[in-house]
């Protein structure tokens, strides 16, 4: 009876060979994504609605839809019936691609802008031969919610003042859009050199997020057959461990690598030490755009040499990885000129070619190639225009022909060769060349050269340069060519008022000259002094110059501010504020300071020194970062609890000092009539109980003293 029992049994099978609904946890290529997720289970296959695999993460192909079983998907899968789970692998195109290595770091918000007017000044004065000069060039920038306004001139005895460049500036940083008005500078359209305008200009500007590359990234990736570990190697140098990845394909996200051919290997190494290397050849070339991504501008106005009513405009546009669209168009009521050409790269290197012509039957043609590796590059280009070609610019006319060559080889890590020749032809005929051949190396921390050049007009020439360094902040160097000898030593020194300084002696046709330069930096100003001697004798010349902020933080000298700059809040006097872990200055008396050099756009660390908070003052972070708009100010304020915290004197009518252990709510004055209030309310009166005597009463002042004051109170009798 058992004997036929069983064999009943073994005839109809287990139990689950119908399809039946099971509920299981699901692990797919190795990596656990859901639980109890419901299948129609028939045998080892498993069959679910499409909704349920696209949940699960699985790619699905154009067409399918409905439901669709493991087979149908090409799956591989392993049921363990105890543990209700099933574990499956399958194509890697099934899957999306595995993101690894460092991520992109994309561009932070602006700090909060402040609002005022910088006002940058210098006063250069000179004396030689008994004559003495001088001449100031103040600039101007207005910083606004609705935009920048900023000009400059000059000003000197014998000129008088001459004006400079005003241009008003609205960028949109998150479209990068930028809107100018004033003096403005239309974009360069291959070699064809620009004209200054005054007028208006409207156009995009990709360097408004310098953390997104404007040039194609190439994707570095494969597929890892069981989970792995991922070292890079650059160029067969290691570059180490960039990833750990699960069986699948992936993708190498912002690969930190320089322009030109290079060779990415990825060694996958699995839990069984079993290794598996994908090679990724690539080219990167910054002169190419992106796909999608366009650089364009539209400029109208008059031409600032001649005042001719002008338009100018350009526009780019990355079409592929590979190819790149350009053109331009210069125009006045006369005369235009039109310009449009392509650039493409790929592992052979980047070329690039433009085809203009304009009116009077002009013809222009520009082409270039270039291949560049981590080891040597090479390059050529040529530049032609007809006489009839026509420029907006009349300062600077594109020449008739321009011929230019280079090409460099790094011999080992401590020395290199490269070599450059420029051939121009002018429109008028007359040519300059100049070829120059250089070798350079470093050994020991000496760096030296040897330059062997010509230049039509100049002939041949052999110039030697040497240069030494003397300790950590000085170095000396001597150059010698075919009709001089020089020498130099120079050193610097960092913080809170740094400089550098500098001592020049140099020997030319019989004759003997000298010079020694000091160049101090403060927290308000610069200072740059120069002396020197040779055949017109004795020559003394002094630079001051800073700027004069007005606005968010009140009024406040500093160095000169060539870019961005802070404003920095902290509510108290006197603390130290660090730039990038420099010391830039202490905060004035309303808790703030002005700090500068700060780069537009990007972020900034920018630190205090919590030791010198005065106690009960806490920040709730040291560190903040700041991010100045281009050319703006960014609002940097340091959150603070305790900013009521004072500490007082207090004595009695007759002078003498409040005695210890005198109550005062819930604190007590301490040794010598020492009372420390965690929280000082302006105009407010308090009453202080002595352990012997009478009561009396203590106001605090209105307006609460400095933190660093501390301020005597006299306590009096109780009315």
């Amino acid at each position: 009876m058992r004997r036929w029992l069983g064999l009943a049994l073994l005839i109809s099978g287990p139990a689950w060979a119908a399809s039946a609904p099971a509920y299981l946890d699901v692990s797919l290529q190795g990596h656990k994504v859901a639980q109890a997720v419901e299948f129609d289970r028939d045998g080892m296959t498993l069959t679910a609605p499409t909704t349920t695999w696209v949940d699960l993460g699985v790619l699905l192909r154009p067409g399918e839809d409905g439901t669709l079983s493991t087979t149908q998907l090409g799956f591989a899968c392993t049921i363990d019936d105890l543990k209700q789970s099933v574990a499956c692998t399958g194509p890697a195109d099934r899957f999306p691609i595995q993101k690894t290595g460092v991520p992109r770091r994309k561009s932070p918000p602006l700090s909060p802008s402040v609002s005022g007017l910088l006002l940058g000044y210098d006063l250069a004065v000179a004396s030689t031969q008994g004559r003495t000069v001088w001449s100031t060039s103040p600039t101007l920038r207005v910083l606004t919610p609705w935009g920048r306004l900023e000009s400059t001139g000059q000003y000197s005895p014998s000129q008088g003042w001459r004006g400079g460049f005003t241009t008003f500036t609205k960028e949109w940083p998150n479209k990068r859009l930028v809107f100018q008005a004033g003096d403005i500078t239309p974009n360069a359209i291959s070699s064809i050199a620009p004209t200054m305008m005054r007028g208006v200009r409207f156009g995009s500007d990709p360097s408004l997020d310098p953390m997104d590359p404007t040039y194609p990234i190439p994707v570095i990736g494969g597929v890892a057959v069981a989970d792995s570990k991922i070292d890079a190697y650059l160029n067969a140098r290691p570059i180490g461990q960039v990833g750990q990845v699960g069986q699948g394909g992936f993708e190498l996200g912002n690969p930190q690598v320089g322009p030109g051919a290079n060779t990415m290997d990825l060694v996958l190494t699995d839990a069984f030490g079993r290794q598996t290397t994908i090679s990724n050849q690539f080219y990167i070339a910054p002169s190419l755009l992106r796909p999608g991504l366009s650089r364009w501008d539209v400029n109208i106005g008059r031409t600032r040499m001649g005042g001719e009513s002008a338009v100018a405009g350009s526009w780019a546009r990355g079409l592929s990885d590979t190819w790149t669209l350009q053109g331009g168009v210069q125009a006045t009521s006369k005369e235009h000129n039109l310009a449009a050409g392509a650039l493409v790269g790929g592992l052979w290197g980047t070329a690039g070619l433009t085809l203009g012509a304009s009116t009077g039957g002009g013809r222009y043609w520009s082409a270039d190639y270039a291949y560049t590796t981590d080891r040597w590059s090479v390059g050529v280009g040529r530049t032609q225009a007809s006489d009839s070609w026509w420029d907006l610019s009349p300062s600077a006319r594109t020449p008739r022909t321009q011929d230019t060559a280079f090409a460099s080889y790094r011999i080992n890590s401590n020395l290199s060769l490269s070599a450059t020749a420029a051939r121009v032809v002018e429109r008028d005929g007359v040519t300059r060349t100049r070829s120059d051949l250089r070798l350079s190396g470093s050994a020991r921390s000496l760096n030296w050269s040897v330059n062997f050049e010509h230049q039509s007009g100049r002939g041949n020439g052999v110039m030697a340069y040497l240069s030494i360094p003397l300790g950590r902040t000085m170095q000396a160097s001597v150059q010698r060519d075919d009709d001089s000898i020089g020498a130099n030593i120079n050193g610097s020194w960092d913080g809170p008022v740094n400089g550098n300084w500098s001592a020049t002696a140099s020997h030319q046709n019989g004759a003997t000259r000298t010079m020694g330069a000091l160049s101090i930096r403060t927290p308000t100003l610069r200072n740059d002094t120069a002396v020197s001697t040779g055949p017109g004798g004795l020559g003394i010349s002094n630079v001051v110059s800073g700027a004069l902020w007005m606005g968010t933080g009140g009024i406040q000298s500093v160095p000169p501010v060539y870019d961005g700059f802070a404003v920095v809040e902290v509510g108290v006097p006197n603390v130290r504020v660090y730039l990038e872990n420099r010391l830039v200055g202490r905060t004035g008396k309303n808790g703030s300071l002005v700090i500068t050099p700060l780069t537009s756009l990007v972020p900034n660390q920018i630190r205090i020194a919590t030791e010198d908070l005065p106690l009960g003052v806490d920040v709730s972070t040291p560190t903040m970062i700041g991010v100045p708009s281009r050319r703006g100010g960014a609002r940097v304020v340091f959150p603070s609890s305790g900013g009521l915290a004072r500490e007082f004197r207090v004595i009695t009518s007759a002078g003498d000092n409040v005695p210890a252990q005198t109550t005062v709510g819930d604190t007590m004055v301490g040794a010598g009539g020492v009372l420390y209030l965690d929280k000082a309310i302006a105009g407010a009166t308090m009453t202080l109980t002595p352990p012997t005597g009478a009561p009396c009463v203590i106001g605090i002042p209105k307006p609460l003293p400095p933190f660093s004051e501390i301020a005597t109170l006299t306590c009096s009798a109780q009315k």
